[in-house]
């Protein structure tokens, strides 16, 4: 009985963390409205195909932005660990995704 528990924990937390993870994610004006932050994350785009998949978003702890008003987009970036996001016109930033 302990090993059958054991066995469906696991599974649920499987199923709750690919949940979590994004769908493939499309490098646009929606979900990235900011044309400097959208231009810094078009360098994540590996294939240069305007869309970020898991894997591309799962390479990227780092991000150094400048000129920006808004980091709409940056909740994608779920392994973040690092941002540097200093002297820009950001009036609010939520990285409780992050």
């Amino acid at each position: 009985m302990k090993k059958f528990l054991c066995t469906v924990l696991a599974l649920a937390l499987v199923v709750l963390s690919s949940s979590c993870l994004w769908a493939d994610v499309a490098i646009n004006a929606s979900n990235f409205p900011d044309d400097a932050f959208r231009e810094t994350v078009n360098k994540f785009d590996k294939d240069k195909n305007g869309v970020l998949t898991n894997a591309e978003i799962g390479l990227v702890k780092s991000i150094g932005v400048g000129k920006v008003y808004t980091l709409k987009g940056i909740e994608y970036f779920t392994v973040l660990t690092s941002l540097s996001c200093a002297n820009n016109y950001l009036t609010e930033l939520d990285v409780s995704r992050n």
